[in-house]
């Protein structure tokens, strides 16, 4: 886990993700774990410009939004990779 969170995310797309693919492809497995995902989110793309790492990043939303798992964070950035929005960068775990 430790190397999981030392990976930088890099947007790969310009902007945020479009709310409506957002809820429908990441709501099914996040909403229900945390109720301020879709906002969460925007804050993850926000931050991820190659300069942070996962762990810093968690760190940076748990202030701006409210406490959460880097574990999560790390989880929902995977998705992200998989979905294309992001590529992280570091060696893999």
């Amino acid at each position: 886990m430790e190397e999981q969170l030392s990976r930088r995310p890099r947007k790969l797309r310009p902007g945020l993700i479009n709310m409506k693919y957002q809820a429908i492809a990441f709501g099914p497995k996040y909403a229900s774990r945390d109720p301020q995902f879709m906002d969460r989110m925007a804050e993850l793309m926000n931050l991820s410009d190659g300069s942070r790492t996962i762990a810093e990043i968690a760190r940076i939303v748990g202030y701006e939004i409210s406490p959460v798992s880097p574990a999560f964070v790390a989880e929902i950035f995977e998705d992200l990779e998989k979905h294309g929005y992001v590529v992280l960068e570091g060696k893999p775990a």
